[in-house]
């Protein structure tokens, strides 16, 4: 937890505002000032490339247009909203736009992690076909040449580039975020949904940007509209309202919705393990992309005492396969990479990828990623690069930010009280794009949807940011 050491306030220069943050070293170079919400008198809906976009989406777009136009007095564009609510669709409409008004420009696209990178690639191939006008996403390391504790490119050695998208930015701790900003002039639009799980390191930039009323948020979700039981349920949590549920077979909780999500009451420690591995069973067997979300790695219902039960119950074939660290990895087995490894696939195998094996003998394994539109068999030859895989038919609720199923369990069990919060509930059931189980007590889920994870961050950043905003608004009116 952050002690809220005040952060310092620079002088009023024309040059830009610093502001230093003495937890984790947080500089900001704003030139002038920050993009505020430019909602404009404009149509209700219009339509582009045959999607249609609300008032916010275009409003959106035109300050997106308009921060790649300016001459500096810009520099990030924050935009925040919950899964469902036309963040990646807008976007792509910026690039398209970008690239229409100079075909030379450099855009690239960044994220915190690879599998979030990963789910960038697919929306850039979805919108522009087979051959995006812009570079692959990458992580942030990646693209700065992270080497240890050297970086490539930083405030001495800019990264060439004209508009930087950044996705997952609620990821971004301070430290990271610093040496982002400071490391190119680019224009940068930072995506994010601040009712996410916090960073892992110092601060939660970009939650304090939006709150200081910087940027624009996205507050429709049109999944919802269409009438989603699960992301009705993923707002009711984002809101802290504990979520409705519907059975197969039985007449719908929420009458006149696709039942879509579910619930399954399980108390008894001993038999949460099966309960899981019967849900994913189906989805396992005929091959259809999912996701386990729990709480916790270690526990009674950790992912390290999850994982090999589930194993025995959904894999339980012949012994022969490779171990790792005492871990016996099999044939059908789904498994994660802990680690990047730029050596192996087309552009290497990041950190939260998962996988399922499809040989595996003690001289190597092959594992194929999902991948689009096709997916991608990697084949591990060296010890070295194996020893970064692990069972993940079960991973926690951090490891599955930034990435997506169709399909997701989530357990939320008493075992794992302390671990729970309406931030955790919200992300892992927020990883489905089709359907939701979520496994557990009554009692438990309505104290996940009771605890706030945000208040535990204290920061003057919030304040900062506002107080900075507030004298751009002064200085815009004089």
């Amino acid at each position: 937890m952050e002690t809220g050491i005040p952060v310092y306030i620079g002088s009023n220069s024309k040059e830009g505002q610093i502001y230093q943050c003495g937890v984790a070293g947080l500089t900001f170079f704003l030139r002038r000032k920050l993009t505020r919400n430019p909602i404009a008198n404009r149509k209700k809906e219009v339509y582009m490339h045959k999607i249609k976009y609300d008032k916010t989406q275009q409003s959106a777009i035109s300050a997106g247009v308009d921060l790649y136009k300016s001459d500096g007095a810009c520099r990030i564009l924050p935009i925040c909203g919950g899964a469902g609510t036309g963040k990646s669709s807008s976007v792509t409409e910026i690039i398209r736009q970008v690239k229409k008004i100079d075909q030379s420009s450099i855009i690239r696209l960044a994220a915190p992690t690879g599998q979030a990178g990963v789910v960038l690639n697919k929306m850039l191939k979805k919108s522009f076909g087979a051959s995006p006008p812009i570079p692959p996403a990458s992580t942030i390391h990646r693209m700065l040449g992270c080497q240890g504790p050297t970086w490539a490119y930083n405030r001495y050695n800019k990264l060439p580039c004209d508009l930087l998208v950044v996705d997952e930015s609620s990821m971004l701790d301070v430290e990271i975020t610093e040496r982002l900003v400071s490391s190119t002039e680019a224009k940068i639009i930072m995506l994010g949904d601040d009712g996410q799980l916090p960073p892992v390191g110092a601060g939660a930039p970009f939650r304090d940007l939006v709150n200081a009323g910087i940027g624009i948020r996205f507050k429709i979700c049109y999944r919802q509209l269409a009438g989603s039981m699960l992301f009705e349920s993923i707002e009711l949590v984002r809101a802290g309202k504990v979520p409705i549920f519907g059975k197969r077979g039985e007449d719908s909780i929420g009458k006149g919705m696709l039942d879509d999500c579910f619930w399954h009451e399980q108390e008894d420690t001993e038999k949460v393990a099966e309960t899981l591995a019967e849900i994913i069973h189906p989805w396992h067997r005929d091959n259809k992309s999912y996701m386990l979300v729990v709480p916790q790695r270690v526990g009674p219902v950790g992912f390290l005492k999850l994982n090999p039960i589930i194993q025995s119950i959904i894999n339980p074939g012949p012994s022969a396969g490779l171990k790792i660290f005492g871990q016996l990895i099999k044939a059908g087995d789904i498994v994660r990479q802990q680690k990047n490894n730029y050596k192996l696939g087309r552009e290497g195998v990041f950190n939260g990828f998962l996988g399922k094996v499809l040989h595996a003998s003690p001289n190597g394994i092959t594992v194929e990623y999902p991948g689009w539109p096709e997916p991608e068999v990697v084949v591990y030859h060296e010890s070295e690069d194996w020893n970064a895989l692990t069972l993940g038919y079960a991973i926690t609720g951090h490891a599955s930010q930034g990435s997506q199923a169709d399909n997701v369990c989530c357990l939320v069990h008493p075992s794992n009280w302390y671990a729970l919060g309406r931030q955790w509930l919200y992300v892992a059931m927020s990883r489905a794009q089709k359907e939701c189980h979520v496994v557990g007590t009554e009692r438990a889920l309505k104290h996940a949807v009771s605890c706030d994870d945000t208040v535990k961050r204290n920061t003057y950043m919030s304040l900062a940011f506002k107080e900075l905003a507030e004298r751009s608004g002064r200085r815009e009116g004089e």
